[in-house]
């Protein structure tokens, strides 16, 4: 559905978000925030797209080089300007409310209605799933004696989660003597979660205990990896609750009454990792991202930084690329 507005809009693409072309992909990019890959006509509307150039302008343009109907392109240019202004990548564009049509067909396009999980959050009752431990056998979510526990919704394929690993393991006995029993949830393919925190702790040396669950059976559904949610022996949540990489060590510490230690590396110099914004995954993370030979981690000024890589020849051109900055981490 779209207006006489829409049509008359020029849309100026914010001067930070750039096009690049990767191989045979045309990708939006906006900084760390947004990485969008577009198709052919995507990319032709995007190029036309310059602040002074209107939606109906551009839909003209293309409707004559292609041999298309002017007013269905404009549909087409305006849900997609529409689309993209909704991300942000406009200067002051603000998407336009699906209101009155312009067209006779208009009234057969679909209405989209958003349907939004409630968080889980504090005072929520989290459902009381049975799921099973890293040996297969039945792990029930909330404690059947009544403790209190840090769940923590957690995925070994997350970047953000294996980051909260170290500093979970070390607050670990401090929260048993609080009283707080730390487990963490992976919910997805089981068999495949399973493999993946065994390669995981074979690579950390660090076996927290862990608590697996089909989809379907998401007690935190809509939340990212990491997030943590302290409950007590009715499943109410009973505290704050944490999301990211950064907030869930921090609230794990509070819990246990502790001080939040830095890391540093070998040289006593504090670590601190390169992180999109919330440092968090979101909750629909496929279970196997890819196939990756390693993983390389570098220190850049006053971060580490980690670069998952196809294959050893890419990794050889990282480590010539960044001599010397090479980590183990």
């Amino acid at each position: 559905m779209t207006s006489e507005v829409q049509r008359s809009h020029a849309p100026r693409p914010r001067p930070d978000v750039r096009l690049v072309e990767v191989g045979d992909e045309s990708v939006l990019v906006d900084g760390w925030d947004l990485a969008m890959v577009l198709n052919a006509t995507g990319a032709l509307i995007w190029r036309r797209l310059d602040g002074r150039t209107t939606v109906r302008e551009v839909a003209r343009q293309l409707a004559v080089e292609a041999g298309a109907d002017p007013d269905a392109v404009a549909r087409d240019v305006a849900g997609f300007v529409d689309r993209l202004g909704a991300e942000g990548v406009f200067d002051g564009y603000v998407p336009l409310p699906q209101g009155d049509g312009d067209g006779p067909d208009s009234h057969d396009e679909p209405e989209i209605e958003v349907v939004s999980v409630p968080p889980v959050g504090y005072g929520s009752v989290v459902a009381a799933i049975h799921g099973v431990d890293q040996g297969g056998a039945p792990a029930p979510l909330i404690d059947p004696d009544g403790g209190h526990r840090l769940l923590v919704k957690w995925n070994p394929h997350c970047g953000y989660c294996a980051a909260t690993v170290h500093p979970l393991h070390d607050l670990r006995p401090a929260l048993t003597a609080a009283g707080i029993e730390l487990i963490l949830v992976c919910i997805g393919d089981v068999d495949a979660m399973q493999r993946a925190a065994a390669a995981e702790a074979r690579t950390t040396g660090i076996r927290l205990p862990l608590v697996y669950a089909p989809d379907d059976d998401d007690p935190f559904p809509g939340a990212g990896t990491p997030s943590a949610y302290h409950v007590d022996g009715t499943g109410t949540v009973v505290s704050p609750t944490a999301h990211g990489a950064e907030d869930v060590p921090a609230l794990a510490a509070t819990l246990a009454g502790v001080e939040l230690n830095e890391r540093t590396d070998d040289g006593g110099t504090v670590v601190r990792y390169l992180r999109r914004r919330g440092g968090m995954c979101p909750s629909d993370l496929a279970a196997a991202p890819g196939q990756w030979a390693s993983t390389r981690v570098y220190r850049i000024a006053d971060h580490h930084i980690g670069m998952r890589v196809d294959c050893e020849a890419t990794g050889a051109v990282l480590d010539r690329l960044f001599p010397g900055a090479r980590v183990h981490d």
